[in-house]
């Protein structure tokens, strides 16, 4: 768990953006508190739609799925893309 909260919370202070993939073994452990963190990095790292107007009428993209095949198709290319640390 201290684990977890740490990699989110790096997300949440980055400068930049990141892509977070995270699984839960059991819908139990997307707690209350876990919802609200991953509510801060979508509304950090959603796409913006382009619409204008105000904030609250603004849309953004984002996905949070719980089908495992589709979360490894999204993810792999973006693993792929990793390099090792020089």
């Amino acid at each position: 768990m201290p684990m977890s909260l740490h990699i989110e919370n790096k997300g949440l202070d980055a400068a930049e953006p990141g892509v977070l993939v995270a699984c839960f073994q059991e819908a139990r452990h997307f707690s209350p508190g876990t919802r609200a963190r991953f509510g801060r990095l979508a509304a950090r790292a959603a796409r913006d739609c382009g619409d204008d107007g105000p904030d609250a009428d603004r849309r953004f993209d984002f996905v949070i799925t719980h089908d495992r095949d589709l979360v490894i198709r999204a993810a792999q290319p973006l693993l792929d893309r990793l390099l090792p640390a020089t």
